[in-house]
């Protein structure tokens, strides 16, 4: 069975979604979805291999980090 894209709770709204991204790194392309909640954080980062449907999702929960 396939595994399933996250879908952003009632508080997360999408920023940006896109369905091919390719990084220079890599051969193949990549799903990407970026929601945030209405104070900016928590945010979250959800990318998806197109061929091998790998998933990966990080949540930034604090920003304190990147001033």
């Amino acid at each position: 069975m396939p595994k399933q894209e996250p879908t952003p709770s009632a508080t997360n709204q999408t920023v940006v979604e896109l369905s091919k991204v390719k990084f220079p790194s890599q051969t193949d392309s990549f799903r990407d979805r970026l929601a945030k909640t209405d104070d900016d954080v928590p945010c979250s980062v959800w990318v998806e291999n197109n061929n091998t449907k790998l998933q990966w999702l990080i949540e930034l929960t604090n920003t304190s980090m990147l001033d």
